[in-house]
């Protein structure tokens, strides 16, 4: 409330009078106010206090009224919360309220079907139970033994695969720890070796149900197409077409026997051990395009694998050496043409042109033996393995597969001379796990099982390596086999080939040639 007031221009003094002309304040201030008015009362005894000008009074009242006005924010602040008053809906167009209408039709459907289903669920459960009960109950006694033999075939069948998976992770793990050890130079102990066989098993084999349990098959439609593997005709087939390349077929075998004879001693493979290895993988008969699975006649005869010719090359081992080596043997057959009748160098020339594409196609993938073996299951890929069967290439891939295992081991340091039997190891095995048995000292082989050189996979389905169960034994038997095939007419044809060319008779193997230094570099001008 604002107070009127005179004030006198010579003393400064207010004036009141009762009733001034504009309100009553000096009326009201001689009156005895309310309680409520107690802030008023303290105003007017200010203004009889002291004279004060209009503008100070002013403040002081405004300070009152901000007082006044916090104590009762204060006092709002403690009150209850008044309750929340329901938001009027705001009337909406006929569209809006029909698909608020479909919405909550929906959310009905939806609780509806919720409820439904686990009604229904509950009553397929109980229907399951009393299924299962009415089953149980309605068991004929040789279902009922069945059913028994069954559980404790699974029992068994199922601690000997924990007990089998166990194995061969301690078959894998000390595989890695061998090979840690000698890349540190570290010498190899016989605690490095899983010395347990494999386990077998030996519980009671899957029991046979009874005619009641063996419900009629259903007639299904055609069985799915198995593709059989490309042989000798495919891979001929798939050279001419992608590469215009028909091989040079040896007139005698004598022929490609003396190449590969030629080949053989200029990449340091002996003669033991060429003739040998010919006998164990090809039959001790077997021609130049001798196929796995293919090597005697008969009318029951398949394919077994790609594996082709005296060292039993797979489709990707030909990929693998035309990578690595394709230069080199292109510079080889560059080396022929100089002292080659003018007919004979016209035709060899035009055939290192097309090796030359077939090369450069290998280097299309990366040098890694799963890629190279993705592209050796295709057309292309197959068309390359071709090339084994030609008198001039043939025997250079045939010969470079051992080569480059005598070339392994020695960058390994096996300074020792590797046996035939040894070498085919890695040959078969492949040159990683091939050095695991040239490398174990004598004393160990006849007390390692043969399991360590394998997965579990190949071992399995490798009858040999399971019968000779140790590296010993599967040597010995391999030197034995080795002795009765290279006493069969082609490998004796093969080792007078040899004769022929003054190759030295010996047991060992001779340290292969040290790899050429500019091999890399030919390789990529011969492929450019």
């Amino acid at each position: 409330m604002w107070f009127c007031l005179r004030i006198d221009p010579n003393s400064g003094e207010s004036l009141r009078s009762d009733r001034c002309g504009f309100c009553f304040c000096a009326y009201f201030a001689k009156r005895r106010l309310p309680p409520a008015f107690g802030w008023m009362q303290l105003g007017i005894v200010m203004l009889d206090a002291a004279p004060i000008r209009l503008s100070l009074f002013a403040a002081a009242v405004s300070g009152l009224f901000l007082v006044a006005a916090l104590w009762a924010g204060e006092k709002y602040a403690a009150l209850p919360p008044l309750p929340e008053q329901a938001r009027m809906p705001r009337p909406g167009t006929p569209q809006e309220a029909e698909t608020q209408r479909e919405t909550k039709a929906r959310e009905e459907a939806k609780t509806g079907e919720a409820k439904t289903s686990g009604e229904a669920k509950t009553q397929q459960e109980g229907k399951t139970q009393q299924e299962a009960k009415a089953a149980e109950q309605s068991k004929t006694p040789e279902e009922a033994a069945y059913y028994e033999k069954f559980a404790e075939y699974r029992r068994l069948r199922g601690a000997f695969d924990t007990e089998t998976a166990v194995y061969w992770t301690r078959i894998k793990d000390t595989r890695q720890a061998r090979r840690k050890k000698r890349s540190g130079g570290e010498a190899l102990v016989l605690a490095d070796y899983v010395l347990d066989q494999p386990p077998v098993y030996r519980g009671p084999s899957a029991p046979v149900p009874p005619a009641s349990l063996i419900k009629p098959r259903q007639p299904a439609g055609a069985p799915p197409e198995i593709r059989p593997l490309p042989v000798v005709a495919d891979f001929l087939q798939h050279a001419k077409t992608h590469f215009a390349f028909a091989p040079d077929r040896p007139q005698a075998e004598i022929d490609f026997k003396r190449a590969y004879a030629e080949a053989a001693l200029k990449a340091g493979i002996n003669r033991d051990q060429a003739v040998r290895i010919y006998g164990f993988e090809a039959g001790g008969n077997g021609r130049h395009d001798v196929q796995a699975g293919l090597e005697s006649p008969g009318a029951g005869r398949r394919a077994i694998s790609t594996a082709l010719g005296y060292n039993q090359l797979l489709t990707t081992n030909t990929i693998s050496i035309l990578a690595d080596h394709g230069g080199s043997m292109i510079g080889a057959l560059n080396d022929r043409l100089a002292g080659l009748p003018a007919d004979r160098r016209a035709r060899l020339a035009a055939k290192i042109e097309t090796f030359r594409r077939m090369v450069r196609f290998t280097h299309t993938v990366p040098r890694a033996w799963s890629i190279q073996d993705k592209l050796a299951r295709g057309a292309r890929g197959q068309g390359l393995h071709a090339l084994n069967l030609d008198i001039d290439i043939g025997p250079l891939l045939q010969a470079q597969k051992l080569a480059d295992s005598i070339v392994f081991a020695r960058r390994k340091g096996l300074g020792d001379r590797l046996t035939a039997a040894e070498l085919e190891m890695m040959n078969l095995m492949g040159d990683g796990s091939g050095f695991d048995v040239v490398s174990m000292p004598q004393a160990f082989r006849g007390q390692v099982p043969t399991s360590n050189m394998f997965q579990r996979g190949g071992y399995d389905r490798n009858p040999v390596v399971r019968k000779f169960n140790t590296v010993a034994a599967l040597l010995a038997a391999t030197d034995a086999k080795m002795d009765g095939q290279a006493a069969m007419p082609g490998a004796k044809e093969l080792e007078a080939a040899f004769d022929a060319l003054g190759a030295p008779r010996t047991t060992g193997a001779t340290d292969a040639p040290p790899p050429r230094q500019d091999g890399r570099t030919r390789l990529q001008q011969a492929t450019e």
